[in-house]
């Protein structure tokens, strides 16, 4: 197992569903680089393996790299900052603009900013699931209003405005885990949202 695997143990209160706000969420450091990660959720199946981790990267510099899951894929979808370029496992580094994701493979994956010389922020969610799992899908959009709310989402990143869940509000920089009881509805205020869900 990688880096990311030795935190299984602290990681078990991060499971269920509700509001993970990014500022309240402890920040660790990167495995190389400045900038940080905050884990967000994970699901663990009976025998503790995991099914799903959810994760912020922050990068302040020019490099960054954070160490995974072993026998994982990541979904990584770049939402605020300069562009990056993504790099795992044998692949050739792959531009990842803001709103656009790419799916990669292995236990570490690097981060690189280039002319950035740690000026500004970029941040990007990982979403890693088990391998024998379906890959997860992505949907960024703009919403104000009734906001539906599918019973394959996984998780709710708000980017802009804010969210009304139930009788939860989901402001600007926070992300909301489903879990397995109903939500309720959901009502959108001038929002961008990003969805992350089950294939």
């Amino acid at each position: 197992m990688g880096h990311g695997s030795s935190r299984r143990e602290s990681e078990l209160i991060l499971s269920g569903g509700g509001i993970r706000r990014f500022a309240q969420v402890p920040r660790q450091s990167l495995a190389r680089g400045a900038g940080g990660l905050r884990d967000l959720w994970v699901e663990q199946d009976r025998a503790l393996r995991l099914q799903w981790q959810l994760q912020l990267v922050e990068l302040r510099g020019p490099q960054g790299r954070i160490q995974l899951p072993d026998d994982t894929v990541h979904l990584i979808v770049g939402i605020s900052g300069a562009q990056v370029e993504v790099q795992a496992a044998d692949a050739r580094p792959t531009p990842l603009r803001r709103d656009h994701a790419l799916v990669a493979h292995g236990s570490s994956v690097e981060f690189s900013r280039p002319g950035i010389r740690g000026i500004g922020l970029s941040r990007v969610i990982v979403l890693s699931s088990e391998a024998s799992l379906p890959p997860a899908r992505f949907a960024v959009t703009a919403s104000h209003g009734a906001l539906p709310l599918s019973r394959d989402l996984l998780a709710l990143v708000v980017l802009k405005g804010s969210v009304t869940i139930g009788e939860s509000t989901v402001s600007r920089d926070s992300a909301f885990v489903f879990g397995s009881e109903d939500p309720g509805a959901a009502v959108a205020t001038s929002a961008q949202v990003l969805r992350i869900s089950r294939s």
